[in-house]
């Protein structure tokens, strides 16, 4: 039997369920009723249309409350109203629908009865857009006019007798994040293992259930609630352990339990995370996203990406579902293919990182760290170090320490109790990138930005003196404001006080901008991209600050005065900036001015065929400085780390020629250790690479940040390493909040 035969045929036992009479024509779908004694006068064909189209324009603005009260009574017998709502919602969810839109073909009226013929073209997330034709919508006249008779085939007809709406859905393999070289950062071979009871098999449902109590950390009573509800010769999955625990616990869940184990691949993060900060990690649908993300075809239980490059490129790695929109009957029977559409396969993500490499830096935060146990690293809970090329904006490398093992997010995990005290406990805030969201004052590394500004502008010359006391008192001397270095450092010239990092010369810088033009400092900070997102745009990133005159009416209801200009020349006061902020300023005195978008993807494809995206530099704009203002900032990083510089010690013997800045900065609260930075180029000569490191709350940036800079250069270079400073295990010099700050 054809379709139309099969529908004719269903249609006249739905009918004469609802004891509706009549036969099937040649050239009606369907027979109509005949009129019984005492029925309501007849209304017109018009008005049945009317109805008709009021319902289905319900059902389009999912108000199922009108489209119930417009039923027959003996339909709202049937199907109370939370049962109906419930049809309807289910079907909306399992065709993943959008909106939808309908047509009324024609209509044809006997007696007392109606039908309508429509079209409805449903519009959904995983199966695109697609036309159910040749519907009818039945009707009868009632005591307060048309009302319509309804079933579950009202929504598609062969719902009639028990049939269920499915969706068949085919889900693409996720696909892999890689470094820019091919070497996997994330892939889908990890094991999880599901561990399945058949109730009535359990040899000894006490001592099971204790076992899996103790492998599962979750109470015996949670366990038993998974089965005791359901038949006792049923197949039920309990819970998923990872492939370690399996190989530790499979006998004793075999003989206590006789459990049944099958596998899945699970994402596996390579090295328990490289660069987990950007990669980030999947995690399950939270609930309040749920109708969201099934609305798009996923299914609760559905793993997404959570944060970083896993979040950022979903709709990449997962591909996009298809699938087969079916209605099946009580037996298993399909009765019908309603819509399909095939499945786009998933694409890989290759990222500009060098894996090689962000484990080296890594390495070097870690070994850091753990030398200084005893040091810095005491008061200190946290790191970021960036790589950065220098012509690109490819970062090549990103760590935030501590980082965190993107595996124990997946619900297969034995450890899954940590992550409640990672994302919310831990004083260290391990969760948190520093590299990107950690906001910091920049101390002395924002002199970069004031000799720039000061010289561009022409307030001094490139070779003006100044004599460095070690005292400044241009804000009175009720107000007096010291060097570093005791005594100070005498006559300076511009770049001269950018080596020595001479507090004083940059005060005075300060306030002799601020009599010149208040808004100097603050322009020049934004030319050089500071105080605003960089545009990286697979990783959430913070915009730091740049008081101006206006940031300090608005804030704090007065004037910009001098003093704002003279700490924002030292990089302090309100001034904030990000790691990633500061690599690409770095980067950009290093290639003579351009600022580069900082990117993290190199390119995106499937394995052995053509990429479909390639990264390629975009050059956001020129810092707009006289190259020869540029090229002494540059020849003055340069030596920074030579005989004379404040990174001399550091740099010694340096193979490869390096250019730096050092910085310390006063960190909030009086007590506060001040935050380490140092920035970097290298080689001097022709530069490639640009690295910045910022120590939170530890020491000098000399003392601490720059070691670690020289170390990872020397891991770029492949170059012997120099071994860390024996002060950070042995002892440091005294800091004492408040006092002048060595760089």
């Amino acid at each position: 039997m054809d379709r139309n035969g099969l529908y004719r045929l269903g249609l006249f036992l739905f009918l004469a369920a609802f004891g509706v009479s009549g036969c099937v024509g040649e050239t009606a779908a369907v027979g109509f009723p005949a009129e019984q004694a005492g029925a309501p006068p007849q209304l017109s064909l018009e008005d049945a249309t009317s109805v008709a189209a009021t319902f289905l324009q319900a059902w389009v603005d999912e108000d199922f409350d009108a489209m119930y009260d417009m039923l027959t009574i003996n339909s709202q017998h049937a199907y109370p109203r939370e049962v109906f709502t419930e049809y309807y919602q289910h079907a909306a969810e399992v065709m993943t629908l959008i909106s939808m839109d309908f047509e009324i073909r024609s209509a044809l009226q006997q007696g007392t009865s109606a039908q309508v013929a429509y079209d409805v073209t449903f519009h959904t997330q995983l199966l695109g857009d697609f036309t159910d034709a040749e519907r009818t919508l039945y009707l009868r006249a009632g005591d307060n006019g048309w009302q319509v008779v309804w079933s579950p085939s009202t929504i598609f007809f062969e719902m009639a007798g028990g049939g269920t709406l499915v969706l068949e859905r085919q889900a693409p393999a996720r696909a892999n994040i890689y470094d820019r070289e091919g070497r996997v950062i994330a892939d889908q071979n990890g094991i999880a293992v599901t561990v399945s009871l058949i109730p009535e098999n359990i040899p000894d449902e006490t001592v099971c259930l204790n076992e899996l109590s103790r492998i599962l950390q979750h109470p015996v009573a949670e366990i038993r609630a998974r089965y005791e509800d359901k038949p006792s010769n049923w197949l039920i999955p309990i819970d998923e352990i990872d492939a370690d625990t399996y190989q530790a616990e499979a006998d004793i869940l075999t003989t206590y339990c006789d459990a049944v184990f099958s596998e899945r691949r699970v994402r596996r993060y390579y090295g328990g995370g490289v660069a987990s900060h950007v990669v980030g990690w999947v995690g399950a649908i939270p609930s309040e996203e749920q109708a969201e993300w099934l609305a798009r075809g996923y299914q609760r239980g559905d793993l997404i990406g959570i944060s970083g490059i896993e979040a950022w490129g979903e709709s990449i790695l997962a591909g996009s579902f298809g699938g087969r929109l079916i209605v099946v009957s009580p037996s298993g029977a399909v009765l019908r293919v309603i819509a399909e559409r095939d499945a786009e396969p998933s694409q890989s993500i290759y990222l500009t990182i060098d894996r090689a490499l962000q484990l080296q830096v890594q390495q070097a935060l870690s070994d850091a760290y753990n030398m200084s146990t005893d040091t810095w690293a005491r008061t200190s809970n946290g790191a970021a170090a960036i790589v950065m090329d220098v012509h690109t904006g490819e970062i090549l490398a990103m760590a935030s320490y501590p980082w965190f093992d993107p595996n124990i997010f997946n619900p297969s995990s034995p450890n899954l109790d940590q992550v409640n005290y990672l994302m919310n406990e831990d004083p260290r805030m391990p969760m948190l990138n520093r590299a990107t969201l950690g906001e910091y004052p920049p101390g002395s590394v924002f002199k970069i930005v004031s000799m720039s500004a000061v010289a561009d502008s022409g307030i001094y010359e490139l070779d003006h003196v100044y004599v460095c006391t070690g005292i400044w008192l241009g804000l009175g001397p009720n107000n007096p404001k010291y060097d570093w270095l005791p005594g100070g450092h005498g006559p300076l010239t511009l770049p001269e006080a950018l080596v020595h990092s001479c507090d004083p010369y940059f005060y005075q810088v300060g306030f002799d901008i601020f009599q010149s033009d208040p808004w100097i400092l603050p322009e020049y900070a934004h030319r050089f991209g500071l105080g605003e997102p960089t545009g990286l745009e697979q990783i959430i990133e913070g915009a730091g600050l740049i008081p101006d005159p206006d940031w300090v009416r608005q804030t704090q209801d007065r004037e910009w005065a001098p003093a704002d200009s003279v700490h924002m020349a030292i990089g302090q006061g309100a001034v904030t900036v990000t790691p990633i902020q500061v690599a690409r300023m770095v980067a950009a005195v290093a290639n003579g001015g351009t600022l580069y978008q900082p990117q993290i993807v190199h390119h995106i494809g499937i394995i052995g065929e053509e990429p479909s995206w390639v990264f390629t530099p975009n050059p956001q704009r020129q810092v707009d400085i006289d190259p020869e203002v540029l090229d002494a900032v540059r020849e003055a990083m340069c030596q920074v780390t030579g005989p004379e510089g404040t990174a001399s010690w550091p740099f010694r013997d340096m193979s490869i020629p390096t250019c730096g800045k050092t910085g310390t900065a006063e960190a909030p609260g009086a007590t506060s250790m001040p935050h380490a930075w140092f920035v970097a180029f290298a080689p001097a000569d022709d530069p490639e690479i640009a690295v910045v490191v910022v120590v939170e709350n530890s020491h000098e940036g000399s003392v601490v940040a720059a070691p670690i800079v020289r170390r990872i250069i020397e891991y770029y270079y492949d170059q012997e390493l120099f071994p860390y400073p024996t002060e950070w295990r042995e002892g440091l010099a005294p800091i004492t909040p408040g006092e002048p700050l060595g760089d």
